[in-house]
């Protein structure tokens, strides 16, 4: 049965693993996308200035026209006075007028170009903005995903590992090892409920008490309760 339980356990780090290999992938895949986001941004961006230099230059051509406009209806008063021009200097006056109103109308055709584009890149400003935001989401999983990975190396992964765990010697206590597990072998002598629930007890049941809770705690993330017990029992009738 606790074979079963180690094999469950091995098949469970498993699929944490392909899990968080998957994770990873996804958050490269993300920042693969935000990446020619970002590129799309700046073409887009260029594209931009692009049209705002071509918009400036319709404009300097339309103050060219309207300066050559003026020009020509000055030049025109003077003709006027003499009365043979008149009637061509009105005819070539009309042409420069629709001339300058079809200037405007390309000029207006350019802002509303100008404007479009802005718009667009505000879109794709916006889209870069949700792309970075699912980036940082993909990344917070894999930490996350890591985290669970430094939890799991913490802890053995089957009861072999958990018996050289319990044979290596506490922190400054190896003169006492021998002593500890001996005291642990008593503790189980007596129900398990019944010893911890006892208020007063002695010095020795004392000890093996919370010597049992520091190893409960130190692996409580591996087996349940019954295991533990089981395998401390396991370990205690060796000694």
């Amino acid at each position: 049965m606790v074979q079963e339980k180690v094999n469950l356990i091995r098949e469970k780090v498993n699929l944490i693993r392909e899990k968080n290999k998957l994770v990873r992938e996804k958050s490269n895949i993300a920042q693969e996308k935000a990446n020619l986001v970002r590129e799309i941004v700046r073409m887009a961006q260029e594209k931009a200035s692009i049209i705002r230099e071509k918009v400036s230059l319709v404009r300097d051509k339309g103050n060219l026209i309207r300066e050559k406009c003026n020009i020509i209806r000055e030049k025109d008063r003077t003709v006027c006075e003499n009365d043979n021009a008149v009637y061509d200097n009105m005819i070539h006056e009309k042409d420069t007028m629709i001339q300058e109103k079809d200037n405007l109308i390309h000029e207006k055709d350019a802002m509303i170009h100008e404007k479009d584009t802005v718009n667009q890149e505000k879109y794709i400003m916006i889209h870069e903005k949700d792309t970075i935001i699912s980036e940082k989401d993909a990344m917070i999983h894999e930490k996350d995903s890591r985290k669970i990975d430094i939890i799991r190396d913490k802890h053995p992964r089957n009861a072999s590992d958990w018996a050289n765990e319990l044979e290596k010697p506490a922190k400054n206590m190896k003169p006492y090892r021998s002593s500890m597990m001996k005291l642990l072998k008593i503790s189980f002598q007596k129900s398990l409920p019944e010893m911890l629930s006892k208020r007063r007890q002695t010095g020795q049941e004392r000890f093996a008490t919370n010597f049992f809770v520091s190893v409960m705690i130190r692996f409580d993330e591996c087996y349940t309760s019954q295991e533990k017990v089981n395998l401390i029992r396991e370990r205690a009738k060796l000694l």
